[in-house]
Formats: C-alpha cells, structure tokens, sequence
C-alpha cells in the first residue's frame, strides 16, 4: 500500500471528460467511474475542480443523453464521497492552462494518480512524483495489483 492509497483503493484526481464519459458511455470510463463510486477509491477535488465538474455535467446539452434528475444523483453521489483539498499553490506547467488546476489538486493531496485522457496532460507524464495516467492504463495497473 503507498502512502497515500487508502485500505479502500487509490485516491486519485479524475479529469472532468472521464467522469462525464463515464456516465454517458460504457466502457473504460464507466469503468472507472463505478471504482469510485462503489468505494473501492476515492476521488480527490478542489472548490475549481469540483466546480468544472458541475458546470460540466449540468449543461443543458447533456438533457438528450442522460436525464438532469439522474446527472444530479451521479454528481451528488460523486462529491458526497470524496474528498476535498485547497490547493496552497497555482502550477503553469500544461500547455492547456485549463488543466493546470487538477495538476494544483494532485499535489495538494499528495493522490497517488491523476487520471486523463487529455494529451495535454498525458505529455507531461507526471507532477511532482505523481503519475499522469489515461484511463485505460489506469485500470491496467489497478487491475494487475488484484
């Protein structure tokens, strides 16, 4: 167990695409989004982060895929269960500047991955020690530990 996985799985940051991916499709992203939701991890957010995340999922565009009730109970379920840091510094480190605030949240609670499909962060690999993941392998390592 690293020093930040917890007895109930890893605490990760999780971009705002894989969340809402994971509740319109099926697939990695459902994948992921069931690990956290069922407790085996926990997800990890900022006030900036967990604001994108609602803003995200409650755009009215969404309405045709998954209805505004059912998008409400996911997001209640998501941020009731996870845990919420204030990050004490602003990285500039993506390339995507719009990123840069999952990086600040990752370190902040010292995760132990964040989990991206975006090239903007995938190309830097890691923050800080803390490895920079897709999904797919996200759930590699996770399932190969089992």
């Amino acid at each position: 167990m690293t020093c930040s996985q917890t007895s109930n799985g890893y605490r990760c940051v999780c971009d705002t695409n894989v969340l809402i991916s994971g509740l319109l499709t099926a697939g990695i992203p459902s994948k992921i989004l069931s690990y956290f939701l069922l407790d085996a991890g926990k997800l990890v957010f900022s006030e900036v982060t967990a604001g994108e995340l609602i803003r995200t999922l409650m755009r009215n565009k969404l309405d045709r895929y998954v209805s505004r009730r059912k998008r409400r109970e996911v997001l209640h379920e998501i941020l009731f269960s996870s845990e919420f840091v204030v990050p004490v510094e602003s990285r500039t480190l993506c390339r995507d500047p719009d990123d840069d605030p999952l990086l600040d949240a990752a370190v902040a609670a010292r995760v132990d991955y964040l989990i991206s499909g975006d090239e903007d962060l995938q190309v830097l690999g890691d923050v800080e020690g803390i490895p920079i993941v897709s999904p797919a392998e996200f759930l590699r390592r996770h399932e190969s530990r089992q």
